[in-house]
């Protein structure tokens, strides 16, 4: 993937709506996801976590994912 916005450590920038990876709109990109996911304000720090093993995606859903959904 190409990012084209320096988030830094992520805590200024909105994980769904600000254009931060391949220039689009998470949002936009995954709009079935987006609209089952609790925390839609959410920055990119609360969604990617670091860990001690790399990184962690906390993102609380209303509801899992059917198997058809991505």
């Amino acid at each position: 993937g190409m990012l084209v916005r320096d988030v830094g450590k992520g805590d200024n920038t909105l994980f769904w709506y600000h254009r931060w990876l391949e220039g689009e709109v998470l949002k936009d990109k995954f709009p079935r996801l987006f609209q089952i996911t609790e925390n839609n304000d959410a920055y990119i720090a609360e969604v990617i976590v670091a860990t001690s093993e790399g990184s962690e995606f906390r993102c609380a859903r209303r509801r899992r994912l059917f198997v058809w959904e991505p």
